[in-house]
C-alpha cells in the first residue's frame, strides 16, 4: 500500500459523522459500480456487518433488477410521503443485506428539488446510524444529489475504466470535486481493466491529467479485473460474490475493502 492511501486510509478512519458511508460515484455510465456496490455489500454482510445499500441512481436505478427484486416500496414512495424510509428498507436475504431501490421505471425521479433531495440526505444519515456500512451507489452525473452527499460522507469512490470516455468523465468529476474542496475524501478505483498493469496505467493516465489542478492526486485504492463471471452472475440476477466467489473479480472487490478498513 502506498504513503498516499494509507493518508487517505487514515483521513477516512478521522471522520465521525457519516463515516460509514461509502459513495460510489463516476463521470459517465457503463464503469461497472453497481455491480461492485452490489458484491461489496455481499462481501461486508458475509463478514457479519450490517449492510445497506442505496440505490441513488435515481430515474436509471438498476439495483432491484441486477438483483431480481420487487420490492413494495421504493425511493418513489418515500418523496410522494406514502412511506417513511425505512419502510422502503428490502432484506435482500440471499446475501444478508438491506436494499433501499429506486426502481428502474422511476424516471419522474431524475430532477428532484433541493428540499426533496435533503429529505433522502437526512433520513439515510439517520440510518446509518443503524448499521455499520451504508453503500450509495450514486448516477453518473453531478449534480445536487452528488453535491449534498460529498459534504458528509466518509469515503468516495470515483470508478473509471481504460476507456477514454470513462476516463474524460472521471478528470471533469474529479475536477469538479476538487473545486468544491472534496477532493481529499477521493479515492480512484479502476474497473474492467485486463490486468493490474493496466489498471495502474490507467490511473496515471488519469492523474497526470489533473495535475494543473490538483497539487495531491487522489490515491489508487482498488483494481478490478475483467472477468466473465461478473457478466454471468448479472444474467442470473444474482450477486457476483454469491455466484463466483472465487473469481478474480471478486477477489478484487476483496482486496479494496481490505484497502479502505485497513488502519
Amino acid at each position: 500500500m502506498t504513503d498516499l492511501a494509507a493518508s487517505f486510509i487514515l483521513k477516512t478512519l478521522h471522520r465521525t459523522r457519516g463515516q460509514n458511508i461509502i459513495v460510489l460515484m463516476s463521470g459517465g455510465g457503463g464503469n461497472g459500480k453497481t455491480w461492485v456496490s452490489v458484491a461489496m455489500a455481499s462481501i461486508l454482510a458475509d463478514k457479519g456487518q450490517k449492510v445497506l445499500l442505496f440505490d441513488g441512481d435515481l430515474g436509471l436505478a438498476n439495483i432491484d433488477v441486477q438483483l431480481g427484486i420487487t420490492p413494495y416500496h421504493d425511493i418513489g414512495g418515500v418523496l410522494t410521503s406514502k412511506v417513511p424510509m425505512n419502510k422502503a428498507i428490502v432484506s435482500y436475504r440471499t446475501s444478508g443485506f438491506d436494499v433501499i431501490t429506486g426502481r428502474s421505471d422511476s424516471h419522474s425521479l431524475q430532477s428532484l428539488d433541493a428540499g426533496s433531495i435533503h429529505l433522502i440526505k437526512d433520513d439515510l444519515m439517520l440510518l446509518a446510524t443503524h448499521y455499520d456500512t451504508l453503500i450509495v451507489d450514486l448516477g453518473s452525473s453531478s449534480n445536487l444529489m452528488t453535491d449534498l452527499f460529498s459534504m458528509d460522507v466518509g469515503t468516495i469512490l470515483l470508478f473509471c475504466t481504460d476507456e477514454p470516455t470513462s476516463l474524460t468523465g472521471a478528470y471533469t468529476m474529479l475536477k469538479e470535486l476538487a473545486d468544491k474542496g472534496w477532493a481529499n475524501k477521493v479515492g480512484i478505483v479502476i474497473n474492467a481493466v485486463s490486468s493490474l498493469k493496466e489498471g495502474n496505467r490507467t490511473y496515471y493516465t488519469l492523474v497526470k491529467a489533473c495535475d494543473e489542478f490538483m497539487k495531491t492526486p487522489p490515491p489508487l485504492v482498488g483494481i478490478i479485473r475483467e472477468d466473465m463471471c461478473v457478466k454471468q452472475a448479472l444474467d442470473n440476477r444474482l450477486s457476483v460474490f454469491n455466484a463466483y466467489p472465487d473469481c478474480s473479480a471478486v477477489k478484487d472487490v476483496q482486496h479494496l475493502i481490505k484497502t479502505l478498513k485497513k488502519e
